[in-house]
């Protein structure tokens, strides 16, 4: 926070957004891949399966979206998704993701941006 970064993903207490204030500055705690998934739980189920299980949670979680806002993250590490299958999987996710419509993608520092602005309670 005193070093002016916006967000933080070391927690997984909520799986919501939100402010931590200290003084004058506030950071923005972004739950590490919950509710969601890492390339590493998908990669130990193997590729396929894996990719059907992300799929299956996605949509449940758009379909819990038309009730409340909801975020889901895939988090992806170099060395896991850096793979050729698993590069395919995250190709296989994204086409996926985009095929439901109007979907937004934003980066950490994105949520963290729209969140501080007040845009969500």
């Amino acid at each position: 926070m005193e070093s002016g970064f916006l967000w933080t993903s070391d927690y997984v207490d909520s799986d919501f957004p939100y402010a931590i204030s200290r003084n004058d500055r506030r950071i923005v705690a972004i739950s590490y891949a919950t509710p969601g998934y890492t390339d590493g739980d998908l990669s130990s189920r193997g590729i396929i399966q894996g990719l059907a299980e992300i799929k299956y949670a996605f949509d449940a979680t758009l379909e819990e979206s038309k009730r409340h806002p909801m975020k889901f993250c895939y988090a992806i590490h170099p060395h896991v998704s850096g793979t050729v299958g698993m590069a395919r999987l995250l190709d296989d996710v994204l086409a996926h993701v985009r095929s439901r419509g109007e979907i937004w993608l934003p980066t950490c520092s994105d949520i963290a941006e729209f969140w501080l602005a007040g845009m969500v309670r």
